[in-house]
């Protein structure tokens, strides 16, 4: 939404003659998770859009996150990409970490997809 359409909203809800409780805009992704990594992900959360702009070693709060992103962030991670993070993790996370994290997810899926059945029963 843009910024006029924001406020043309806020007067509408300020002149209601019965109280609002809550208004939420929905974002829309605007992404596949299939043709994307975790770290251009969680970099358009962030509103990067050259990582080259920024130090790979700085941390997610540093770079603008707040607790309302912070759990967007733990929620993308953990439901399209199956890295697990904590809220404390994540303020201490950089790019760095995360894509060491990425690599490593990305390693066991490999193993597990290469290991052959009769190798999964007998451990």
């Amino acid at each position: 939404m843009s910024i006029s359409s924001r406020l043309e909203m806020l007067d509408v809800l300020l002149k209601c003659n019965y109280p609002v409780v809550s208004s939420t805009v929905i974002a829309e992704k605007d992404y596949k998770v299939e043709t994307i990594s975790a770290v251009k992900a969680v970099a358009h959360i962030l509103g990067i859009k050259d990582m080259k702009t920024i130090s790979q070693f700085t941390t997610f709060p540093e770079l603008g996150m707040d607790s309302m992103v912070g759990t967007e962030i733990i929620k993308l991670l953990e439901k399209d990409f199956q890295i697990f993070v904590t809220s404390n993790d994540v303020r201490n996370l950089t790019f760095a970490k995360l894509v060491e994290m990425e690599e490593k997810n990305v390693n066991k899926v490999k193993e597990s997809a290469e290991q052959k059945p009769e190798d999964i029963g007998s451990k």
